[in-house]
C-alpha cells in the first residue's frame, strides 16, 4: 500500500494509485476520498507531520498548508504539525503542533493545537500581549525555510508547545510568572519556547495579575492574567481554576467570598465598567458576607449563604440558607424559600425588569423575598394600586418609559391594580358566605393553581368537591344576621355550608344546617340541625336534632314517643319554616322551643301545667316553652319525676298552692268540688319532717291506702283513706279510715270504721267527741325558750314541766318568764311559799286549770333584757359605784354613778336620734319603736278597745311591740286593753329601746 505524499497544493498525490470500487483512494494508513464539492482525508494509523510533503516521514519538501476540506483523524493517528486550510475537523486520535482553521471542530481525543480564529465546537484558550501587540508563532524552521503565524490573538487548544516572539521584544513574564510553562531564552532569531498550563489563557509580559472579576459575553469569568488555582495547591499539577479579589473559579463554579457584584456590568465590583445583559451562566456559590445585587443568573445551581438580590434567578437549583430577594422564573427550582407571585388583577400581561435588565413580558411573575420590581402593564394602563394600597410597597409614578417600581411586603403574593380586599363576613340569604370581593385562597397556597375559596379578618371559607366549610378563626358572630360581625345586615335564615369554630370564637346564634366541629369556643343561642362534634368547647342554650358529641345535653320527648314537631325559626321573619320531625331532641342550658304534637295538644311538661311558661296553642297549634336548667324534657307526662318537697306547707312544685302538679305516688289537687284544694298521697311512705323546710303542712291531706305518713306538723285537715299515721303533729281535724299509730292531735279526731286509733296517742284534741288526753295541755315557748326541751310539749296535770333558755342572743340575759294568766293563777294558789316567774331554768308540777280555763293550748314568752341594763326589779345597787354600758354596739359610752338616773339619762341622751324627746307614756313609746323598726306590717286579730279605731298606726304599733315583748299588756287577764296613756319611767324606755336595737341586729 502506498505511503501518503502531498502536492505543492496541499493534496494527496494520487498518480498510480488505484480507486476501491467506491472510488475511495486507499494507502498505506490511510485513505482519501473524492466528493462532488468536497474531499476527505482520514488517517488510520501512525504519525504525520503535515510540514513536509512526504509527512509519514519527515521527508521531502516544506509544505505550505493542507487544502483538504474535511479531515478525520481516528483513534490510532496523530498529527504532529502542519497548517491547515480546512473546513471539518473530526478527531477521534491526537493532533498536536498544528495551526487549523477551527470553523468547524468535533474532538473526541487529544487536541493540543492553535487555530486562526475562534474554533466552533471546542472549548479554547487565548494567547495575546499584555501591550496588545502581535503574536509571532513560528510553526516550521528547517534550513532558511521558516513559517509562522502572526495575530494579537490566538486560539489554542491543551496544551501545545508555543515557539513565540514579540516583534524582538523579549518575553519575561507570562501570566505573572517568569519561568511559565518552561519559558527559554531567546534563541537568535528571537523566539521563545513554552508549554501552556492546562486550563489557561496566556497574557505575554503580564507582569502582575488582574483580580478583578470579569465577565465575558458568554457568562463565564474571564481567566486571562488572572491567579491560577492548581490541583492540591501543587504549581507542577493542572490548573484547576482562577481567583481573584473576594472571587475564585474552579471546575465551573465561581464562588464569591466577600464584596458586592452587580452582573450587569462587565466587571460585577465596577460600576464604571460596560452594562449589558448578558446572563451568568456558571454555577455560582454566594458565601456568607458577599451578595449580588443585580444580574440575571442562569447556571445549573445557585448556592446562596449571604445576600442574593434583586437579579433574575433564569434556571437550575437554589440551595438557600441566607438572604435571597430576586426573580424566578419557572425553570428555577430549590429549597429554603418560598415562591410568590406577580400578576395583574385582570391577567393582563406586563413587562418586568430585573435591576436595569428588561427581561420580557408574562401574566404571571415568579419571585421570593422582597426584592425591587420594575413593571409595566402591556396596555400602558397606570397601576393605581397593589393588593389593595395605592402606596403599597412605595409605588412609584411611571417613569419615562412607562415603568413603576414597588418593593413586595415579606411574604406577600402581588396582585397589580387589586383594589381594597373586603374583610368582613357577610352571607347570601341562602346561608352561603359572600365571596365577591375577598381575597381568594389558591390550592396549595399556590397563586398559579385554583381558586379554592376566600378568606377575611378572622374567617375563610373553603370550597370542596364534597362540602364547602367556613372555618371561623377569631371574633364574635350572629349568625341570626346576614352580617353576622357587624349585626346590621337582614334576617338570616340558617347557614348552608360545614362550619369549624376555633379557639377563642364566640357564636351568639343561629341555625346550622350542615355539620359543625367546635375547637374550645363558646356558642350559645343556637340551633343544630345536622352533627355537632365539640372539643372542649362551651356550648349553652342550643338544640340539636341529632345527638352531639362532646357535650352534656339534655332531651326533649313526648311521653307517649311520639314525633314532635320543632320549628328552630319560628315565627320566620324571611322564609318558610324549618321544620324538623323527630322523636329525641337534644339541648343544653334554657333555649326556648317552639313545638306541636300532631294529634294533640300539650298539656302538660314534666308534670306541670305551667312548666317554662308553657303556653297555648297559637293559630296553628304550636306551643311556647323554655326549659329549666338541668332538665330532661317530657311533653304530656303528667308525673313530677323528681324528689317530693315541701316548701313553705305547700307541695313546692305548686307555687305556694297555687299550680296543680303531680308527682310519683302524690298529686297536688285544686278546686275539687267535695274535698277543696288538697294533697293526695297515692303510693308513698313520707317522712314530713325530712321533706320540708321546717314549716308546718297549711294544705289539706288526704291519706291514700297502703301510704303511711310521719314526722312534721299538720295544721290543715286530714283524710285518712285506708293508710297509716305513724306520728307527728295534727293541729286540725283527722278523719279516719285507716290506721293511727302514734302522734300528737290537738284537733277533733273522726274514727270511722274500719278505722283502728292505738291508745298511745296524745294531745289535747278529741277522739269521737271525747278529750285524747284528759286534762291535758299543750305548752309552747317562743323567745328563744324550750319547755321540757323542746319548743312545744303536750302535758298533763301532775306531770313536770320544766322551763329553759334555749340559744340566748349575744349581749342579752334571762329577764322573766312571760306565762298565760291562768297557769299563773293556779301555780300561785298551790305554791305556799310563793311563786316567782324570774326563775332560770324554772321546774313545776303542770295544775289542773280547769277551774281558772277551759282552753287546752298556751304560750309561754321568754323575756330578755340587755345584760348591761338591770332586771326589772333591781335597784340602783345592781349597778354599783361606777360602770361603762355599750350603746347598741356603738363606740359611746354611758356612765352610771351612784344610781340608775344617771345612766339611764345618758343612754338614752347619747341613743336616741336627735331632737327626739324621751317617751312620757306607752303610745309615745310604742309608736317610737314601730317606727324605728321601719312600721313593720302587722296583722290584727282585734282591736284595742281603749285605742282609737281611726287610729290605725297606733293600733299596729300597740300589737308589733307586745307581740315582740317590747312592753306587756295592760291586763294579762284583758288582753283587748293597752292602757296607752299610762306613764312610763325612763328605765322602762331605755329597757325597750335597747331590745329593739338588739332586734334590728
Amino acid at each position: 500500500m502506498p505511503d501518503l505524499v502531498m502536492d505543492s497544493n496541499g493534496k494527496p498525490k494520487l498518480s498510480g494509485i488505484p480507486q476501491d470500487p467506491k472510488g475511495v483512494y486507499q494507502g498505506d494508513g490511510w485513505k482519501y476520498e473524492i466528493e462532488n464539492i468536497s474531499d476527505t482525508l482520514t488517517l488510520e494509523s501512525g504519525q504525520y507531520d503535515f510540514n513536509y510533503t512526504s509527512p509519514r516521514y519527515r521527508t521531502g519538501d516544506h509544505l505550505n498548508c493542507v487544502n483538504v476540506v474535511n479531515i478525520v483523524v481516528q483513534q490510532d493517528a496523530t498529527i504532529v504539525g502542519g497548517v491547515f486550510e480546512e473546513i471539518k475537523l473530526l478527531n477521534n486520535g491526537t493532533v498536536t503542533n498544528g495551526l487549523f482553521r477551527g470553523a468547524d471542530v468535533k474532538n473526541y481525543g487529544t487536541l493540543n493545537c492553535l487555530f486562526k480564529s475562534k474554533p466552533f465546537g471546542i472549548g479554547y484558550h487565548s494567547l495575546t500581549a499584555a501591550d496588545n501587540l502581535a503574536v509571532e508563532v513560528l510553526l516550521y524552521s528547517f534550513g532558511n525555510t521558516e513559517s509562522f503565524w502572526s495575530d494579537p490573538t490566538i486560539y489554542f487548544t491543551g496544551t501545545p508547545t508555543l515557539t513565540v516572539k514579540l516583534d524582538n521584544n523579549p518575553i519575561q513574564y507570562i501570566n505573572g510568572e517568569k519561568h511559565y510553562g518552561g519559558l527559554t531564552d531567546p534563541d537568535k532569531d528571537g523566539y521563545q519556547t513554552f508549554t501552556p498550563k492546562a486550563g489557561e489563557d496566556i497574557v505575554l509580559n503580564l507582569q502582575h495579575y488582574d483580580t478583578d472579576l470579569e465577565m465575558t459575553p458568554r457568562g463565564f469569568p474571564v481567566t486571562t492574567g488572572r491567579e491560577p488555582i492548581y490541583q492540591d495547591d501543587d504549581s507542577s499539577k493542572p490548573i484547576i481554576g482562577y481567583k481573584g479579589n473576594g472571587w475564585k473559579y474552579e471546575n465551573g463554579t465561581l464562588t464569591l467570598e466577600s464584596g458586592e457584584y452587580d452582573f450587569t456590568y462587565t466587571k460585577p465590583r465596577d460600576t464604571t465598567s460596560t452594562r449589558h445583559s448578558n446572563h451568568v451562566r456558571c454555577n455560582v456559590i454566594v458565601n456568607k458576607g458577599a451578595a449580588i445585587t443585580g444580574g440575571i443568573l442562569n447556571g445549573n445551581s445557585l448556592t446562596n449563604s449571604g445576600t442574593v438580590k434583586d437579579v433574575l434567578i433564569a434556571g437550575g437549583w437554589i440551595t438557600n440558607n441566607g438572604t435571597l430577594s430576586c426573580l424566578l422564573s419557572t425553570l428555577t427550582s430549590g429549597n429554603s424559600f418560598t415562591r410568590h407571585t406577580v400578576k395583574d388583577v385582570n391577567g393582563e400581561y406586563f413587562f418586568f425588569r430585573a435591576n436595569y435588565l428588561s427581561s420580557g413580558s408574562t401574566d404571571l411573575l415568579y419571585f421570593t423575598g422582597t426584592p425591587t420590581l420594575k413593571v409595566k402593564l402591556l396596555s400602558n394602563k397606570k397601576i393605581t394600586c397593589i393588593n389593595g394600597d395605592k402606596y403599597y410597597g412605595d409605588l412609584s409614578d411611571p417613569d419615562e418609559e412607562g415603568y413603576q417600581t414597588f418593593t413586595p411586603q415579606a411574604g406577600d403574593d402581588v396582585v397589580l391594580n387589586r383594589e381594597p380586599y373586603v374583610t368582613d363576613l357577610v352571607m347570601t340569604t341562602d346561608g352561603f358566605p359572600v365571596t365577591t370581593g375577598r381575597e381568594p385562597i389558591y390550592q396549595d397556597n399556590d397563586p398559579t393553581k385554583q381558586v379554592i375559596g376566600c378568606k377575611g379578618n378572622g374567617w375563610k371559607y373553603e370550597i370542596g368537591n364534597v362540602s364547602n366549610t367556613l372555618t371561623l378563626e377569631s371574633g364574635s358572630y350572629d349568625f341570626t344576621n346576614t352580617k353576622p360581625i357587624t349585626k346590621d345586615g337582614d334576617p338570616l335564615e340558617y347557614l348552608n355550608v360545614d362550619l369549624i369554630v376555633n379557639e377563642g370564637v364566640t357564636i351568639t346564634g343561629g341555625i346550622f344546617w350542615l355539620p359543625v366541629v367546635s375547637n374550645s369556643c363558646t356558642i350559645q343561642n343556637s340551633s343544630f340541625l345536622k352533627s355537632f362534634e365539640n372539643h372542649g368547647g362551651t356550648v349553652t342554650n342550643s338544640i340539636f336534632l341529632l345527638q352531639p358529641t362532646g357535650v352534656e345535653c339534655c332531651t326533649l320527648s313526648a311521653v307517649d314517643g311520639s314525633p314532635i314537631t320543632f320549628v328552630p325559626n319560628y315565627p320566620s321573619p324571611v322564609i318558610d319554616y324549618i321544620i324538623c320531625n323527630r322523636s329525641t331532641y337534644y339541648f343544653t342550658g334554657t333555649p326556648k322551643f317552639t313545638v306541636k304534637l300532631k294529634n294533640s295538644t300539650i298539656h302538660y311538661i314534666n308534670g306541670r301545667i305551667d312548666y317554662g311558661g308553657l303556653t297555648s296553642p297559637d293559630g296553628k297549634g304550636y306551643q311556647t316553652f323554655t326549659p329549666q336548667a338541668g332538665d330532661d324534657v317530657v311533653l304530656n307526662d303528667s308525673i313530677i319525676h323528681e324528689p317530693f318537697t315541701m316548701t313553705n306547707g305547700y307541695p313546692t312544685a305548686s307555687n305556694g298552692g297555687k299550680t296543680a302538679c303531680k308527682g310519683e305516688g302524690w298529686e297536688y289537687i285544686l278546686g275539687d268540688p267535695e274535698h277543696g284544694d288538697f294533697l293526695f298521697l297515692s303510693n308513698a311512705q313520707i317522712d314530713f319532717s325530712k321533706i320540708s323546710d321546717g314549716s308546718p303542712v297549711e294544705c289539706k291531706l288526704f291519706i291514700g291506702h297502703g301510704v303511711a305518713v310521719q314526722g312534721g306538723t299538720f295544721n290543715g285537715d286530714v283524710i285518712n283513706n285506708g293508710g297509716g299515721i305513724l306520728g307527728g303533729t295534727f293541729n286540725g281535724a283527722v278523719e279516719n279510715h285507716g290506721t293511727i299509730a302514734n302522734g300528737v292531735f290537738n284537733g277533733a279526731v273522726t274514727n270511722i270504721d274500719p278505722g283502728t286509733v292505738s291508745d298511745s296517742i296524745t294531745g289535747t284534741g278529741t277522739l269521737n267527741g271525747k278529750p285524747i288526753t284528759p286534762n291535758a295541755y299543750t305548752l309552747t315557748v317562743t323567745g328563744g325558750g324550750l319547755v321540757n326541751d323542746k319548743t312545744s310539749a303536750v302535758v298533763e296535770a301532775g306531770d313536770e314541766v320544766c322551763l329553759t333558755v334555749g340559744e340566748m342572743q349575744e349581749g342579752m340575759s334571762f329577764n322573766y318568764w312571760d306565762l298565760p294568766t291562768a297557769l299563773t293563777k293556779a301555780l300561785t294558789d298551790s305554791s305556799s311559799g310563793g311563786f316567782s316567774n324570774k326563775v332560770e331554768p324554772l321546774t313545776f308540777t303542770m295544775p289542773d286549770l280547769s277551774k281558772y280555763t277551759e282552753d287546752k293550748s298556751f304560750t309561754i314568752r321568754l323575756d330578755i333584757r340587755p345584760a348591761e341594763l338591770p332586771d326589772d326589779d333591781d335597784g340602783p345597787s345592781v349597778l354599783g359605784t361606777m360602770a361603762t354600758v355599750a350603746v347598741g354596739g356603738a363606740a359611746a359610752g354611758i356612765l352610771v354613778w351612784q344610781g340608775v338616773s344617771l345612766g339611764v339619762d345618758s343612754y338614752l341622751q347619747l341613743s336616741l336620734p336627735g331632737g327626739v324627746p324621751v317617751p312620757t307614756n306607752r303610745r309615745e313609746l310604742v309608736k317610737l319603736l314601730w317606727e324605728t323598726a321601719g312600721k313593720p306590717d302587722v296583722v290584727l286579730p282585734a282591736l284595742y278597745g281603749d285605742v282609737s279605731a281611726e287610729d290605725g298606726e297606733l293600733q299596729k304599733a300597740t300589737r308589733w311591740a307586745i307581740d315582740n315583748g317590747l312592753v306587756k299588756p295592760a291586763d294579762e287577764s284583758d288582753a283587748s286593753r293597752f292602757d296607752p296613756d299610762r306613764s312610763v319611767s325612763k328605765y322602762e324606755v331605755a329597757r325597750a329601746w335597747f331590745k329593739v336595737q338588739q332586734m334590728l341586729k
